[in-house]
Order: C-alpha cells, then sequence, then structure tokens
C-alpha cells in the first residue's frame, strides 16, 4: 500500500508546472544623439515608474555614428537624430519606418569661446572674425554639429579662410574649447544649459540661422521594432508637458511638428 501511495505521488508531482521565475524585465533601446542626453536621461526614471518592468537602454553618440551603428545591424527601438539626412537614409535602407518620424525638438548654433582670466577671449562680433583665429573646434565631417556650422561658414563666404579642427561630437567641441584645445569652436545653444563644463565657455555669438539648414531632432520606430507600443509611447512622452520641459530645462526648443 505504501508503496502504491509513493508511486502515485511521484505521478502527481510530475504532472505539476515546476515554479516559475518571474518574467524578465522588457529593455527599450534607444540610439539616441549625444545633445539629447540630459532630457532623455531626466525622463527615463519617469517613463520606467509608468511602465512597470520597462527599462531604457539609452546609448548617446555623434549622430553618424549612431546610423552607421544602425546600417550595421545593431538592435534597436527608437532612433532620435540631430539632423533629418541621417534619418532619411535609414529609411531609404529599411532600417527605419518612415510613417513613424517626427520632429521632437529644434536648436540653434552658437559660437563660443573659453571663459575665465586664465583664457582671454578671442573678440568675436561676426562669423569673419573666426578667419583670423589660429583654429576653429568643429564637429567632424558627417557629424550634424559640424556639417550645420560649414554650412552656415559657406554661405558668410569664409568657410575656406577659417582653420577647422575637427571633432567626434558636439561634447568634443565644447570640451575643446574649455579645455584652451581651441580658441573657439560652433557648437549648439543648448551646450550652454546643459555641458558639464559650460560655466568654462562663454556665448560669443549666435550663429544667423538662415545660413543653414534648420537644426531639427527627427524621432523614427525602428523598422519591426522589438518593442515599437513602448518605443511610440516613449516618443509621445517626449513630446508631452514633461518631455517639453526637460528639453527647455536642456537649451532645446520643443515642436509640435
Amino acid at each position: 500500500m505504501r508503496a502504491c501511495l509513493l508511486a502515485s505521488l511521484a505521478l502527481l508531482l510530475a504532472g505539476c508546472p515546476a515554479p516559475t521565475s518571474p518574467a524578465p524585465g522588457v529593455e527599450v533601446t534607444v540610439l539616441a544623439a549625444a545633445s539629447l542626453t540630459e532630457p532623455l536621461r531626466a525622463l527615463a526614471p519617469a517613463f520606467e515608474a509608468e511602465h512597470p518592468g520597462v527599462r531604457l537602454r539609452l546609448s548617446f553618440g555623434a549622430t553618424s555614428f549612431l546610423e552607421r551603428q544602425a546600417e550595421a545591424g545593431a538592435g534597436f527601438d527608437l532612433f532620435v537624430a540631430a539632423a533629418l539626412p541621417p534619418v532619411e537614409r535609414l529609411e531609404r535602407s529599411g532600417r527605419l519606418d518612415p510613417t513613424t518620424r517626427v520632429v521632437v525638438a529644434t536648436n540653434t548654433l552658437v559660437v563660443i569661446v573659453p571663459a575665465g582670466e586664465e583664457a582671454p577671449a578671442p573678440r568675436i562680433r561676426t562669423l569673419a572674425d573666426l578667419a583670423g583665429l589660429p583654429r576653429v573646434a568643429l564637429g567632424q565631417k558627417g557629424v550634424p554639429v559640424g556639417e550645420y556650422a560649414r554650412e552656415a561658414l559657406a554661405s558668410a563666404g569664409i568657410l575656406e579662410e577659417v582653420t577647422q579642427a575637427g571633432y567626434p561630437d558636439e561634447p568634443a567641441v565644447v570640451a575643446a574649447v574649455a579645455e584652451g584645445g581651441a580658441p573657439a569652436g560652433i557648437v549648439y545653444a543648448s551646450s550652454l544649459a546643459s555641458h558639464p563644463r559650460r560655466d568654462r565657455v562663454a556665448r560669443a555669438l549666435d550663429v544667423d540661422p538662415r545660413l543653414h539648414a534648420p537644426v531639427v531632432y527627427p524621432a523614427a520606430l525602428a523598422a519591426g521594432a522589438p518593442h515599437r507600443e513602448l518605443a511610440a509611447a516613449l516618443v509621445a512622452h517626449l513630446r508631452g508637458e514633461a518631455g517639453r520641459a526637460a528639453l527647455a530645462r536642456a537649451g532645446l526648443t520643443t515642436s509640435n511638428e
């Protein structure tokens, strides 16, 4: 009898499903322009709190670098660039869904110089004054902040007269001027609100926006994004009241496009 009971118990246990572990959290991957670092990091905790079990994996860098990652097959859910052409190229190659593209913010260009008595700033009243400097820090070719700057210099007729020093992204341009690597640089106005070394640079000149294409931040979902609904929710969050406030604190202008 005891043997029969043990056998029956064994069969019963074998038929019961094993205890399951909690499902792992969902990770939404975002590739975003470096100048969006502060607002996206500021928004992440609230978004994650509204979506329990969801974690944002934020990857920042020069848009040109992120574009190459996307083209090489990197997995992601949302792409937010600092210029329109990279997004258009990724749409044509089938990496982004063009029906999801929206502009989430805009920016402007400024000329910056070192701040502080130990690094006297050159006097910059017009873009033409940059031609008299030994070098001017710009984003490398292909990096949006550098492309906007070169377009402005070309429109002003002084591109060939300016000695350019190229840097991999916009934060590196700010750092170069702050640390004395260049007497001036051209960056986004948002740098003066969000860059860690913003107290070591000064705004010398606002670049006339008519000299270059509008500085826009288009966002688009990856074609076949693994977490499409969550990525779309993040875009809506970025364009909502909290997102607009975070963008404004970072020195960006919000967009309703």
